[in-house]
């Protein structure tokens, strides 16, 4: 199953603008269009094509996808097909308008995963620029406020495996969206009108973090345990899976049409 977790990631690389050949893309520099040409023979290939942060979330969000297909066979080959693209740095305007732009888009669907890095207490805004696309092909999907405390609620056990195998102490309080944030928050520094906060002790581990929860989501989906599936992940699914799914009615008449071979 690990295998399935590295699939689709070969531009990769092209997408993000981080990197020291970042500011070398220009709108007619051969870069570019080696970024278009790959995008689109993605894009029109799977119909629908995920953009995440980085590597490990799509480790992660893979394995929460073979939860939300359950035992659907559709489901199933979509998951398996689906592009899920790690952009480096936290998704923004840029690589949606490459490969979203409204009226000239290279996919039917393209679905955003970010966190909203606000407080508990915030609440979650998609960013002002959504407003420049097909809302009925591009959409934002927010982990509140990072994936790591979102995908907590329901999964408390798959949470607390993850860290033993890290050997991360638990808590004080338990497992808890709130904790686990705190464990593995970034460093921030002071600003006017707050002190700094400190790193939490897994920060430096995140990644481990995330591998180790696929680990534990595959396995519950191999042997049919408890996986609490987070709403904006499941919704998200939806969105892609809309495009991706075939008619009921054509499968109808195709299970019609077997029936009748059979008599």
């Amino acid at each position: 199953r690990s295998g399935r977790c590295s699939l689709h990631l070969e531009s990769a690389p092209l997408l993000g603008r981080s990197g020291p050949s970042a500011s070398t893309v220009s709108p007619g520099s051969g870069a570019l269009s080696s970024i278009r040409t790959r995008t689109r023979r993605t894009c029109h290939e799977e119909s629908g094509l995920i953009l995440v942060e980085g590597v490990t979330e799509v480790a992660m969000l893979r394995e929460f996808g073979w939860a939300w297909a359950g035992h659907d066979l559709d489901k199933q080959a979509f998951v398996d097909a689906v592009s899920i693209v790690p952009i480096g740095t936290k998704v923004g305007q840029w690589s949606v308008n490459l490969l979203a732009t409204r009226g000239h888009e290279l996919c039917s669907r393209l679905a955003v995963l970010r966190d909203s890095d606000l407080p508990f207490d915030g609440t979650p805004k998609k960013p002002a620029w959504y407003q420049d696309h097909d809302a009925s092909i591009v959409d934002i999907f927010l982990s509140h406020p990072t994936l790591e405390p979102a995908i907590t609620p329901g999964n408390e056990g798959i949470v607390s495996s993850a860290l033993d195998q890290l050997e991360i102490d638990v808590p004080e309080d338990g497992i808890t969206p709130e904790s686990v944030h705190a464990l593995f928050r970034s460093a921030k520094k002071a600003s006017k009108s707050s002190p700094a906060i400190p790193a939490g002790v897994g920060a430096a581990r995140k990644a481990e973090f995330a591998l180790a929860i696929a680990e534990f989501l595959a396995d519950a989906v191999k042997l049919g345990g408890t996986i609490s599936i987070p709403d904006h992940i499941a919704t998200m699914f939806d969105f892609i899976y809309s495009d991706f799914a075939p008619a009921r009615s054509t499968l109808d008449d195709q299970n019609d049409s077997n029936l009748d071979d059979l008599e």
